[in-house]
């Protein structure tokens, strides 16, 4: 990234994402071979069902007011990304990703600037040609594999997608601040490549409690401990470092 203005920045990345010796065992282990969303997918659309590849620039644009990006209080962070991917540079096929993020937080009190609700979004969606699989927009598939706390990482991917999360953060410790908590509630959408089911047509919701844990007061760093709960009876215990956004 290079600042070109107070809280703007322009970026350019190269991004290769490598799947190779894919082992799909509902369809490899079963007697007949079960029909799974991998192997349909892929022999649908051209490729390998045991190895791929996306290879291809990111150009992006960013604007992070954030006072501290480990542990924010105010200000925004909004980011376009977009991703052409080519075969002249490895990929399996020709394709165009968009990548949108945004991020901000509302202080519920003047005099403890870490009792806030923090609001998260993310937008991802193929805009033209064919990504594999497991290239797909996908849950907890963010930099930093943070989104969907109450699914397993992938369980929910499609060729556009949405998610957006709300969290409730909270001091326990009167005056030093090392302990914390929050309370969350996130949702997801997605859409199929066979336009069967359409991004906001079925949502999947989540929710949990967390503890957070400060071990530096110089970076306010936390050690985070979250409890997640999705549909269907998902569940899951979730360890980060420094807040979930």
């Amino acid at each position: 990234f290079f600042r070109f203005s107070k809280n703007w920045y322009l970026g350019i990345g190269y991004c290769l994402d490598d799947f190779s010796q894919i082992v799909d065992h509902n369809h490899q282990d079963s007697v007949p071979p079960q029909e799974t969303s991998h192997y349909v997918y892929s022999t649908e659309y051209g490729f390998n069902p045991e190895k791929y590849t996306m290879s291809g620039l990111s150009l992006e644009v960013l604007l992070d007011s954030r006072d501290n990006s480990i542990r924010p209080t105010k200000g925004y962070l909004a980011n376009i990304a977009i991703r052409p991917n080519a075969t002249f540079l490895g990929s399996s096929k020709n394709s165009v990703m968009l990548n949108t993020e945004f991020r901000t937080y509302l202080g519920l009190s003047k005099r403890r600037s870490d009792h806030l609700i923090g609001f998260w979004y993310l937008g991802q969606f193929t805009q033209k040609g064919t990504v594999p699989y497991l290239g797909l927009p996908a849950l907890c598939w963010d930099m930093y594999n943070r989104a969907g706390r109450g699914y397993i990482q992938g369980s929910i991917r499609g060729v556009n997608f949405v998610y957006g999360e709300t969290e409730y953060r909270f001091p326990i410790s009167p005056y030093s601040g090392i302990l914390s908590g929050v309370a969350f509630v996130n949702v997801t959408t997605a859409s199929s490549s066979d336009g069967a089911r359409k991004l906001f047509q079925y949502v999947d919701p989540a929710a949990g409690f967390g503890l957070r844990i400060m071990f530096s007061r110089k970076t306010l760093s936390n050690l985070c401990i979250d409890f997640g709960f999705g549909a269907d009876g998902t569940k899951g215990i979730f360890f980060n470092l420094n807040e979930t956004f």
